[in-house]
Order: structure tokens, then sequence, then C-alpha cells
């Protein structure tokens, strides 16, 4: 799966002008021997457009669902983004997760933290970050919002409704 992701980040980097200029050398195409700059930036600047155009066309769909905290559509792409580990697992690491270490009794214990009390303190600092007091960029935003996330769909596996015999049994 590496290998998929080493391949898009390198085909990210091929700019509009290697591709021309790949055409030009092969002699297939009759292209013109100068092509202005201006013309490729045009042409860049249209596919930006473009591309901009449809994330937000996409974003107005997704908000017109029912999700309380909706994914956007630059989210959604770049999802897997986050969960890429390129080291390597040294043999003491492998070797070390077959054998079971004694366990650590720390005196100081946390205090347990429901998925409630989570959710609520994920809401009340993702209301913090939205006033602007602390500057944090795209990506801390995005970390943030997938956190927020997460500890979301985990209250939400928490929650079990109960059934009518559970009212009698008690």
């Amino acid at each position: 799966m590496n290998v998929i992701d080493f391949v898009k980040k390198a085909w990210n980097n091929v700019t509009s002008v290697t591709i021309i200029n790949c055409w030009r050398k092969t002699g297939i195409l009759p292209l013109e021997n100068e092509i202005s700059d201006n013309v490729i930036e045009n042409s860049t600047n249209i596919v930006e457009e473009i591309s901009n155009r449809e994330k937000n066309d996409v974003n107005n769909l997704i908000n017109q669902l029912s999700f309380a905290s909706p994914l956007e559509a630059e989210e959604y792409i770049t999802i897997d983004d986050f969960q890429i580990n390129n080291e390597m697992v040294t043999e003491e690491e492998i070797i070390a997760s077959f054998n079971p270490e004694e366990e650590v009794v720390e005196s100081n214990t946390m205090p347990e933290v429901s998925t409630k009390d989570a959710v609520i303190a994920f809401e009340t600092a993702f209301n913090f970050l939205q006033q602007g007091d602390l500057e944090i960029d795209y990506k801390e935003f995005k970390a943030f919002k997938s956190l927020k996330r997460k500890v979301k769909l985990l209250n939400n596996e928490k929650l079990i409704q109960p059934n009518i015999t559970s009212y009698f049994n008690k």
C-alpha cells in the first residue's frame, strides 16, 4: 500500500510544464516550439478553478446530509494521509510485542474520563479554536476535527439501547 502512496506523491509533483516539455521532446504531436508561459499559467489556473468548483459542489452536497459534523471534501480525499507510518519496526520491537512484560503499577493513576465527558471537552475546545484566539494551521485543525470525530464515534458505539426485559430484571 505504501507504494501507491509514493506514486501518488510523485505524480502530484509533476507540473504541467514538465508534461508539456515531455510532449515536445517526443515529437509525436505538432506542438508549437514556443508555448508562452501565459498559456501554461492560464491552463493551470483553469484546472485549479475547476477543481475548487468541484470541491465546493461536493462540500455543498455533504452539508445537505444530516450529519452532526460531516467531513469536508478535502478531508475525505486526504483522510488516508494521516494514517501513513513509514517507520520500520525493529527486530527488538517485534520480539518485545510477543514477550509479555510485567505490568508496571504507577502511583499516579489517571482519573477515568467517560466518553461523554470527552465529547463535551472536544466540543468546548472546538468552540474555542473557532474563536480564533489561538493561531493554528489547517493541518492541525483538521487533525483536531479528526480526533473529535473519533471520540464521538466511540461515544456512539458505547451507547447501548436497553431492551424491555432489562426494566423487569432490576
